[in-house]
């Protein structure tokens, strides 16, 4: 069978493109190309100028090749194409430190075959897209609240997120994205559904942002792949989902338990402020005025008490507090000038281990595709020939896996 040309209008063209930006994203020449694709460097080199149409068998070589889907050459990377985004915002480092690339295909391999291709018991929201930003953070607040009491969390805290969120059939991986990204949604495709956050956050933000992008499954935000960096950080979605994730992590009722004996005063005006996982740390983004019950003031240590219990950030959950009618806005103002203060006492909370598990641990791509492999070799989904593959790919010991497996085997 001859191969044919890709001769249509403008594909040429872009799959020219295509091929030479991926192939400098991975820090590849020609000839490195050439050698994994198995073609002449002279072709890649008129492939690329354009001065002739790549053969469809061609296509096919050049996509093994650069470690893609053939979409990935067909068309600018958008919604349907998630690898040739994140191929294009993972930082060098992470292209050549591991074959993340192969690692997140084989893990999407691995979940099909244990039938985790889509969400299980994860139910969309019904409400509308907003139209304020005072939607938005009503649709957030509301949207939070119904999906800790479909869960059955309640008032509790949320100890270990990665496992709450892949317990709904969504995978949980943490990449070193580009430092404007903080994560995507990827609701299904070769790699959904999936969350991936950028592993370079801190542990408090990796979880804000974890949330995040769970809010934009429960509201039925996902659709589409979505990006959350700080370019669209205002978009009113952006706003909801970081409304979702503040409340989600933070519930107003859970206060009762650590802050207790502080009565309302006045009914007063004041303002909601709203975080994002894209932007810095300490920067709240937006504020909407509402009416809130004035009350007294809460002390650094319940603060820090309350950013351990919470996993949360000390500021978010001073904004928070005055969000939930517990503190006056002179009191923020007081609060924020011994912010400082109030994280040393916080770390010496953590001096008596950590109340939230380090979701960065959890969403290691190594070690989520080593989770998916033993239960896969336990459900007799695959070989022990295929899990010793696995284990060269995530870089584990091969003898030790196989010496785990064989001991607790019946």
């Amino acid at each position: 069978m001859t191969s044919t040309s890709l001769s249509q209008p403008n594909s040429a063209s872009t799959v020219a493109s295509r091929i030479r930006t991926l192939r400098l994203a991975l820090k590849m020449s020609q000839a490195e190309l050439a050698e994994k694709a198995g073609l002449e460097r002279t072709a890649i080199s008129k492939i690329e100028g354009g001065v002739r149409n790549v053969l469809s068998g061609e296509l096919i070589r050049l996509a093994a090749g650069l470690g893609v889907g053939m979409i990935s050459l067909l068309q600018e990377p958008h919604e349907s194409d998630p690898e040739g985004w994140l191929i294009e915002n993972l930082p060098q480092a992470a292209l050549s430190s591991s074959p993340i690339m192969a690692i997140l295909r084989e893990a999407a391999t691995l979940r099909s075959l244990l039938r985790f291709d889509s969400p299980d018991g994860l139910q969309w929201l019904p409400f509308p897209s907003p139209r304020t930003y005072e939607d938005a953070i009503r649709h957030g607040q509301a949207a939070a609240e119904l999906e800790r009491k479909r869960i059955g969390l309640r008032d509790a805290p949320i100890h270990d997120i990665v496992g709450l969120i892949e317990s709904q059939r969504i995978a949980v991986l943490g990449c070193p994205l580009a430092a404007n990204v903080s994560g995507m949604s990827i609701p299904s495709g070769e790699l959904g559904p999936a969350i991936i956050i950028n592993s370079s956050l801190d542990s408090q933000r990796f979880n804000f942002a974890l949330c995040h992008e769970y809010g934009h499954f429960v509201l039925g935000d996902a659709t589409d792949v979505h990006r959350s960096d700080s370019d669209n950080v205002r978009t009113l979605l952006e706003v909801r989902a970081n409304v979702f994730a503040g409340a989600f992590l933070f519930p107003g009722s859970g206060l009762s338990e650590v802050v207790s004996g502080i009565e309302s005063a006045a009914i007063g005006s004041t303002s909601s402020n709203v975080f994002s996982a894209a932007s810095e740390p300490n920067h709240a983004i937006y504020q909407v005025n509402v009416r809130q019950e004035r009350t007294c003031p809460v002390t650094p240590r319940q603060i820090a008490m309350l950013s351990h219990r919470f996993g949360v950030n000390p500021e978010l959950i001073i904004y928070r507090l005055k969000d939930l009618q517990v503190l006056k806005p002179r009191d923020i103002d007081a609060l924020l000038e011994v912010l400082p203060h109030i994280c040393d006492i916080n770390q010496k909370f953590a001096l008596f281990g950590e109340a939230i598990l380090d979701g960065r641990l959890r969403a290691n791509v190594q070690a989520f595709l080593m989770r998916l492999a033993l239960e896969a070799y336990e459900a007799e989904v695959i070989s022990t020939g295929r899990l010793r593959d696995v284990c060269n790919l995530a870089q584990y010991p091969v003898d030790d896996i196989i010496d785990l497996v064989t001991a607790i085997s019946p």
